[in-house]
């Protein structure tokens, strides 16, 4: 399913919660103060989005910005989670669609979204 979406297959090699685990110890070692022997990069380098009527995309996230979005309205869904390869230019193949919800999820106005 992911490769259908992306049309890259995903890495199977790496432990998901392992990663998540050295993430952690290494913001805990951050926020401790420890030297860490590591650059981090806590940015995107591509624009985010999303379709917000067919075809339409609607930036959340400049390119290299590291901050999180809000939703404007209480019924606010995401459905289509895209990625900026090229501004101002047709979605296809410029844009790459890296997540497709089910639209479940649902978001208060305004509160800012960390897990989107």
């Amino acid at each position: 399913m992911v490769a259908e979406h992306v049309g890259l297959e995903p890495m199977v090699e790496v432990n998901p919660d392992e990663a998540v685990a050295l993430g952690a110890g290494v913001q805990a070692a951050l926020i401790a103060g420890e030297p860490i022997e590591a650059i981090l990069v806590d940015v995107t380098p591509h624009s985010l989005g999303i379709e917000v009527a067919q075809w339409l995309f609607g930036q959340l996230t400049p390119d290299h910005y590291g901050d999180y979005f809000a939703a404007l309205a209480a019924v606010n869904r995401l459905t289509h989670l895209w990625v900026d390869l090229k501004p101002l230019e047709d979605l296809d193949p410029h844009f790459r669609q890296c997540v497709l919800t089910t639209g479940e999820r649902v978001y208060a106005r305004g509160v800012q979204q960390r897990d989107a």
